[in-house]
């Protein structure tokens, strides 16, 4: 009995100590790479939760299925909007007709053109492209003219006056709203009303949803 209790004891002391080796061991591997370490963060951290699942297999549906569901979820939201009544909104009377106008007998042939008038009216449409381009040939001459001759005097104010030169290119900021009055092609008509239209006199029977 002493002899084993001998052993056991001895066993003890001899895992004790194999565990402080183990310890110090470790101790020493911590150290160094505590030392070696760039990192300034010490600490045991965790990650957040992902609450995440695997994605769900994809099932087929029957066609009939889902058409009944949507069937279903459409008659439910129309008793919902009737239990609400019916909603007050305003009506669009532009795309409000009436149903006569369709007819077929309001519907307007196509003329059918002689080849003379066909290609008089291409001549004049080739006539009128080429008198709008002249013009637009012309404004666009006006308007470089125009730029070069205040550059030529910008120059000529500069050579003369830095002062009057930097007055005379510095932004107007009250240029703007500008209203200009001009020579109008008739006179003015004597006993004009404002509220009068180039359609003539109405009445605004324009309703009012508030």
């Amino acid at each position: 009995m002493l002899h084993k209790a001998g052993c056991r004891w001895a066993n003890s002391i001899l895992h004790q100590s194999m565990w402080r080796e183990r310890v110090t061991e470790s101790i020493i591997k911590y150290q160094m790479t505590r030392a070696f370490s760039v990192s300034s963060c010490l600490r045991v951290a965790i990650t957040p939760p992902l609450s995440a699942e695997p994605p769900k297999k994809s099932v087929r549906v029957d066609p009939a299925i889902d058409k009944a569901r949507k069937e279903r979820m459409v008659k439910r939201l129309l008793k919902v909007q009737h239990k609400l009544g019916e909603p007050d909104l305003k009506p669009v009377e532009e795309f409000m007709y009436d149903p006569r106008i369709l007819t077929e007998a309001r519907k307007r042939p196509d003329p059918n053109l002689m080849f003379e008038e066909e290609e008089r009216r291409a001549l004049l449409q080739k006539k009128w492209n080429k008198y709008r381009a002249a013009i637009h040939a012309e404004e666009t001459h006006q308007i470089e003219t125009a730029k070069q001759s205040q550059q030529r005097a910008l120059e000529e104010l500069r050579a003369e006056s830095e002062v009057l030169y930097q007055k005379a290119v510095e932004k107007d900021f009250f240029l703007f709203p500008l209203e200009i009055k001009g020579p109008t092609h008739t006179p003015p008509i004597k006993g004009y009303k404002e509220r009068l239209s180039l359609d003539g006199e109405y009445v605004d029977k324009t309703k009012q949803f508030k």
